[in-house]
């Protein structure tokens, strides 16, 4: 992909409309900052304006600066991501909750020693280390359908969610349905689900959990027991015991701006919101 990209930036030339636009230039910094190659998001953070077709967007430059803080936190440069962190509370002054650049703050409170970003304040129900059945959504209320149903039959169900679980003839969760595949009506839903479905087992930590989260951007992930994921893997039936969603997560987390909790995420309170 690297090679790809420089490649269309030695064919554009001099012609600014032929260079890649900024979506592309975020897809490189992303993959990189998951791998922490702090160096290499750190140039395309700086290559993207001299090299970008078209206008960068306002969240367009907001991502790209969190995923630089991102990549440093992935390198363990702890002191360069709190750095990176302060410029971005003086420039955009705060970051959003629902941001994969909150995620990232809140990894870096825990790496630099601060309790309160997560616990009591932000999940005052659950610590970082509690397994996530303790706040997952039992399966049958993720309300699954069957995978030999029409899409046709089922179709208003995407209008509500985004992402749908899809379980076999016996019940076991064989894949999801995400709202932006539901292109054909008259598919069943076996065709156009994606499998295997992201799983984590009954006692992974809520902090992991949150980590696939972040990285993989997943809309729903499937719990289960120890001993199914290790028998069956992603390739195979799993017996499901509940599901995990970014919605979720914000359904439990308390606003730390309404608790105006310091912490080093604003020079005085953190702007969550």
């Amino acid at each position: 992909a690297l090679c790809i990209f420089g490649e269309i930036l030695k064919l554009s030339g001099e012609l600014p409309y032929l260079r890649p636009k900024p979506h592309l230039h975020l897809s490189m910094m992303r993959a990189f900052a998951v791998q922490g190659d702090y160096s290499m998001v750190k140039t395309f953070h700086e290559r993207m304006w001299p090299d970008t077709a078209g206008s960068i967007s306002h969240a367009v430059r907001v991502e790209a600066d969190e995923l630089l803080m991102e990549a440093a936190i992935n390198s363990g440069q702890i002191d360069v991501a709190r750095q990176v962190l302060s410029s971005i509370n003086t420039k955009w002054e705060g970051i959003s909750w629902t941001s994969r650049g909150s995620m990232a703050a809140v990894r870096l409170e825990v790496l630099s020693g601060f309790t309160t970003m997560f616990s009591p304040y932000i999940l005052p129900q659950v610590s970082l280390n509690d397994p996530i059945k303790k706040i997952m959504l039992p399966f049958e209320e993720a309300h699954p359908l069957r995978a030999n149903l029409d899409l046709k039959k089922v179709v208003m169900r995407f209008f509500r969610d985004a992402v749908v679980p899809v379980v076999d003839d016996w019940g076991c969760c064989i894949g999801l349905v995400h709202r932006e595949d539901c292109t054909e009506l008259k598919a069943t839903l076996s065709e156009i689900m994606r499998s295997a479905p992201p799983c984590v087992t009954a006692s992974t930590s809520i902090g992991r959990v949150i980590d696939l989260l972040l990285e993989k951007r997943y809309k729903m992930i499937v719990v289960v027991k120890p001993n199914n994921l290790y028998e069956t893997g992603y390739s195979s039936s799993l017996r499901a015991l509940g599901v995990f969603t970014p919605e979720q997560l914000y359904k439990v987390a308390t606003p730390v701006a309404e608790l105006q909790v310091p912490c080093i995420c604003h020079d005085q309170h953190v702007s969550l919101v």
